[in-house]
Order: C-alpha cells, then sequence, then structure tokens
C-alpha cells in the first residue's frame, strides 16, 4: 500500500483558507493555489462548499466510470489533514486551521481534566451513551471561531447539517435548501455536509454493490443540483474529509502483555491510536508493540509527533498534547485497534496514511461551464512520444479530430523542426514551438516566426569558458543540430558533427551544455547566469533519465513566454490553453496556462506544480484525459 504523509501546503486546510481569503478574510494559513485561480477569475454571488464524508479520491475512481459528473469536474487530487477522520477534517473544514491549533484530533479524545476518554460530537464515554457532563465538553475546551461567523461579519454565510438548527432530511432536501439560499440576493457562502458515502462504507466496505449504488446516486444528486444552479452565479465546490479502506480489527486486549500496560483505554482514532502507558513500562511497550505490529503501524512517541508536526503548524491549542498519550501508533496497512470487545468493530476504516484515505478529490462545477478552452498544447519527449519515439495512431487520430473540431493543437518541444519531422506528421498541428520556445513554426502556412538568437560571440564565450568542463556541446538552430567535442556520427541529416563553432553558418537559436560533473549543474548555472545578461540559463532533465544538463536560451525565451506570445497571435488568453508536460524545461508553463496537466511519468516537480495528472505517455496519457475533460463526443465544431 502507499503511504501519504500529510502536506499542510495543499490539503484542507489551505482550501478553507481560500475561501476566507474570496470573503475578504485574512488567510490563517497558505491556500490552494488552483482554487484561488478559479476565484479570482469570476465574482461569483454563491460559493458552495459540499462535503461528501468518505467520498475518497481512490474510491470514487473506483466506485464512478470516468464520464461521471463528478470525475469529468475534478480538477485535481488533494490531500485531507492528519488523521483522516471526520472530527479533525471538518473542524479543519470549519475553521480554517490545523488540527494541532483547534485541537479535534479524532472521535474520541482523552480529557486529563475528566480522566475520561470522550466521544467529541455526541460529549459521552466512549462506546457509551453516558454524557460525560451536561456541559458540552469539546466546545468548552476546543472552541473555536467557524468561518460561518467570520464570513457573516462581512457577508451571508450559512451551514447545512442533517442535524442541528437548519438539519435537512435527505440528499433531496439538502439540495432544495442549497438552492433556495442561492436564490437571496447577497454574496454568500454555504457548507453543506452530507454524511454519506460514510456510514455506508463503514458497515457494506468500499467497494460493495450497495456502496456503488451510493456512489451513483451522489452524482446524479450532484448533477441534479448543478443543473437547477446554471443560471445563477454558482461556483460548488465538491470534496471529502477523507477516504476509505477495507480493514481488519485488532483486540487490543486479546494481547494481555501489552494490554496489561496501559493505564486506560485507546483514544484518538483505531488507525490513529494514542496510547497511555503505565509509569516505567515504555521500553516495554515498545518492544512488544514492535513484535506484534511493526508490519502495520508506524509507532511514535509523543515527542517524535510534535517534531514531525503530524497534525500540522501553527499555535497548538493548550490541550493539544494532553491528548496525544505516551505513543501514537499511526497504520500503514488495512489494520485498526479496538481496546476490547465492547469496542465498535466495522468493515471499513479510515484514519490511516494509506493513499485510499488520505487523498480527497478537489472537484470544481461552475468554472469550467465558464472556461472555454480553445488552444491544447503539449511537450513531445516523455510527453507526445511514448519511449520508444513513437507517437500511437490513437492519440494521432484523435488529435486531428481535436484539430478539425477547431481547437488549436500546438507542439511545444526542445526539437529542431527537422527532428520533429522524424517522429511525427506536422500536419496534426497548427503550430510547433520549437528550440525551447526560440521559433514558432506556423504549421498551415509553412512558416517560421522568428523568436531570438544566441549573439555569436556570446557562443563563443561561453564556449571557451566552459568546453573543458564538459562532455559535450549543442547548437541548435531552427533545423540542424550542431555536435561539439563528442562525435555523433549519425545518419540523421539533421545532426551535424563540428570541430570548431566557426563551422557554424545558421543563426544559434539555443545551446545545451552536457557537463562531465553532473552534480555541479548548479554552479555551473549560477556561473551563467551571472556572467551573462543575454542568455536564459536553466537546468533540464527529462522525465525518464536522472542525469542533468544546462540549456541556453536567449534571455526571456522560454516555452511559457513564446507560448503565451503564440495567444497574443491568436487573441486566446493563457486561461483558454491546455498543457501538457514532464519535464524540467515544462516547469514555467505549469504556472502559466489555464490547466497545466503533468504525465503520469512526470518528474516529481511537474506534478506538483501541474492542476491535474494524467496517464503515462505510454498509455495516451493526452487523449485520455482531453477526452474525459473536454468530452469530445459533445463539443461543437468551433466557428
Amino acid at each position: 500500500m502507499k503511504i501519504i504523509y500529510p502536506d499542510y501546503e495543499k490539503c484542507l486546510t489551505n482550501l478553507t483558507n481560500s475561501i476566507l481569503k474570496y470573503f475578504d478574510i485574512t488567510p490563517y494559513h497558505k491556500t490552494l493555489k488552483e482554487l484561488d485561480k478559479v476565484l479570482e477569475e469570476s465574482n461569483y454571488d454563491n460559493i458552495i462548499l459540499l462535503i461528501y464524508d468518505g467520498m475518497g479520491s481512490n474510491i470514487l475512481s473506483r466506485n464512478l466510470n470516468e464520464n461521471s459528473f463528478l470525475r469529468k469536474h475534478k480538477i485535481e487530487d488533494i490531500k485531507a489533514i492528519f488523521p483522516p477522520t471526520t472530527t479533525a477534517s471538518t473542524t479543519t473544514l470549519l475553521s480554517g486551521l490545523n488540527p494541532c491549533e483547534h485541537g479535534w484530533l479524532g472521535w474520541d479524545l482523552y480529557f486529563k481534566c475528566l480522566d475520561e476518554t470522550v466521544t467529541m460530537f455526541l460529549n459521552t464515554k466512549k462506546d457509551t451513551n453516558i454524557l460525560v457532563s451536561e456541559e458540552n465538553m469539546a466546545q468548552k475546551y476546543f472552541s473555536y471561531k467557524s468561518i460561518i461567523d467570520l464570513i457573516n461579519e462581512k457577508y451571508k454565510a450559512f451551514k447545512l447539517m442533517p442535524f442541528g438548527d437548519n438539519a435537512y432530511n435527505d440528499l433531496a432536501d439538502l439540495n432544495n435548501k442549497v438552492i433556495n439560499l442561492c436564490k437571496e440576493k447577497g454574496k454568500k457562502f454555504i457548507y453543506a455536509y452530507y454524511d454519506e458515502p460514510d456510514h455506508t462504507t463503514h458497515n457494506e466496505g468500499t467497494d460493495s454493490n450497495i456502496t456503488v449504488k451510493l456512489y451513483e446516486e451522489i452524482d446524479k444528486s450532484t448533477k441534479e443540483l448543478y443543473e437547477k444552479l446554471k443560471d445563477t452565479n454558482t461556483l460548488v465546490i465538491v470534496t471529502a474529509d477523507h477516504g476509505h479502506i477495507n480493514s481488519k480489527d485488532i483486540t487490543l486486549s486479546d494481547y494481555k502483555d501489552i494490554f496489561n500496560l496501559l493505564k486506560h483505554d485507546i483514544s484518538i482514532e483505531g488507525r490513529a491510536c494514542a496510547f497511555f502507558i503505565k509509569e516505567g513500562k515504555s521500553q516495554e511497550f515498545e518492544q512488544l508493540f514492535n513484535k506484534y505490529f511493526k508490519d502495520d503501524f508506524i509507532l511514535y512517541t509523543k515527542e517524535e509527533v510534535i517534531k514531525n508536526k503530524l497534525f500540522g503548524k501553527g499555535t497548538e491549542n493548550k490541550y493539544f498534547k494532553d491528548s496525544l498519550g505516551d505513543y501514537l501508533a499511526v497504520a500503514i496497512t488495512n489494520k485498526y485497534f479496538r481496546y476490547n470487545e465492547n469496542s465498535v468493530k466495522l468493515t471499513s476504516m479510515h484514519a490511516g496514511i494509506t493513499e485510499d484515505e488520505m487523498l480527497v478529490p478537489l472537484i470544481i462545477i461552475g468554472k469550467e461551464d465558464k472556461m472555454n478552452y480553445k488552444l491544447i498544447a503539449m511537450d513531445f519527449d516523455g510527453t507526445l512520444l511514448r519511449d520508444d519515439k513513437t507517437i500511437s495512431e490513437n492519440t494521432k487520430n484523435i488529435l486531428k479530430l481535436y484539430k478539425d473540431l477547431g481547437y488549436l493543437i500546438v507542439g511545444v518541444t526542445a526539437r529542431t523542426l527537422a527532428s520533429i519531422k522524424e517522429v511525427v506528421p506536422v500536419d496534426i498541428f497548427n503550430y510547433l514551438i520549437i528550440n525551447n520556445g526560440v521559433s514558432i513554426y506556423n504549421v498551415d502556412d509553412d512558416n517560421m516566426i522568428y523568436q531570438g538568437t544566441i549573439d555569436i560571440n556570446d557562443a563563443k564565450d561561453i564556449t571557451n569558458e566552459i568546453e573543458e568542463y564538459c562532455d559535450q556541446i549543442d547548437y541548435v538552430t531552427d533545423n540542424i543540430y550542431y555536435t561539439y567535442l563528442q562525435k555523433k556520427n549519425s545518419n540523421l541529416d539533421f545532426i551535424k558533427d563540428i570541430d570548431n563553432i566557426d563551422e557554424i553558418e545558421e543563426e544559434i537559436a539555443r545551446m545545451n551544455l552536457f557537463l562531465k560533473d553532473k552534480s555541479k549543474a548548479t554552479d555551473y548555472y549560477e556561473f551563467i547566469r551571472s556572467k551573462y545578461d543575454d542568455i536564459n540559463c536553466f537546468i533540464m532533465q527529462d522525465s525518464d533519465s536522472p542525469n542533468k544538463w544546462l540549456v541556453l536560451n536567449p534571455k526571456g525565451i522560454n516555452k511559457a513566454t513564446t507560448l503565451k506570445e503564440l495567444g497574443k497571435i491568436e487573441n486566446i488568453s493563457s486561461d483558454e490553453m491546455i498543457f501538457f508536460g514532464d519535464g524540467l524545461n515544462d516547469l514555467e508553463v505549469m504556472d502559466s496556462v489555464g490547466l497545466s496537466v503533468a504525465m503520469g511519468n512526470a518528474l516529481d516537480e511537474i506534478k506538483e506544480k501541474a492542476k491535474a495528472i494524467t496517464k503515462t505517455n505510454n498509455e495516451d496519457g493526452i487523449v485520455e484525459f482531453l477526452d474525459e475533460k473536454l468530452n469530445r463526443q459533445k463539443v461543437k465544431k468551433r466557428q
């Protein structure tokens, strides 16, 4: 199972802080970049945050087909907070705070002042119906200011729950309440929480027929909701508090040697379990725990939990550390702890750090219906081309169909024009941006638009200063790779070996510097950047190799700048562009277009920057994504 650690730079905390920012409230933490961009595009009257409890990204993908409403509108996966459980996550969503700040860490929390483990939402003693106090202890000791209250100080905000003052009866009733609120005048926020599919999944498992049917009902309901809101200025943000995993229980009372070391009942969650150990028994506990459970759990000391910021950063709630216990066991397989036979037993659980639990979808409905993508751009090697440097017939044919539908299809590559013609039929494209952005080639007019060249004197000076540290230097024109230092002896017309830079008769578009000591790429990068003002130097790495080298472009030119220039020529804004990439020379583009997509095989740096991730270059990742996002079968031919 894949382990996913919490990331408080791109999680549910950041989502809520984006909403605070939109309503002119200073965020507590970093905001979510993708959501910020959507919110800034239009002045929405209504922002709806629709939470489906337990609807993790992986289960969503397994239980709904790729043409389902929710999956077609998914922008990306983000992370839940830790632990990924309703008590902690919904409190984060309603407060904008990390768990260490608000203190609602899990379903059952140990209260030192009471020497009692309390079920937070119910104010009862754990695994009983007995109230711990007439006073709500969770509200007393772990109070926070809700974003509903914050937004209501400036605008309007509403909270819809299955219980409380504004309770709804079922999903249809929830939708009706949302629709009626959206009819009211004024800028407003609506927090709408639905307690499924969590309840059903706990009892039936993640992939049962009953669970799948429920996912289909939720998908249908969400579509119906938006259809009724289409004529309003509304953005619907759909996500989940956590995912789920089919689980097997471990009953601690069956392990008498460990059980006898515990002061009292376990707390927080069965898959993020706090243990309080009798005095002087810590070392014995660690040894026994690792003997029995080390393959299924990571065991942290209280100090390690705090040091590693598992519950996030920020000003800690003053009772936070009291709740942690002496040790915290975090599930990495499908196991969970029960204290004894009286403890709850369920088919599926959450609160561990597996991928199924930690990843939740960011689904944005409203933006795409307003956004009209017009240009589809893509890198070549590692993106459009398979590993064997060929393009599949499926990708080729479908890109032609999108071109016929009126989309501008643009190749954006480090290759020369001659090199491109060796691997793909250029009639797939309207334009080719070549040499890392130096030139634009109009395919239909067979015309090259030059963006810049490297001064020959700069090229000579750089060569003289750095050639002794290089295995190979390429001088690239629009059509030819001139290779210096290393003989290629290629039979390809566009590759020529040279013994001296003076043999080059054409203008140089870019240079490649392949270093003998690749670990010093950053040092040489800094040297060139500091000395040559007219050169844009960057470090390059492809997704299929760990090796790095230096690429030199004319000043101010890269793939992103030239794609923007093409947009000006065609009167297409950057927000109307989709771009696919995998390597470091695609990095700038990931922030500069409306929808950036990383290939499944892309470098981690690209995946982190991209707004979405598709399948690999060997799996037709481009057309798979386009057909899901643009729904080719329903797209009308552009005028």
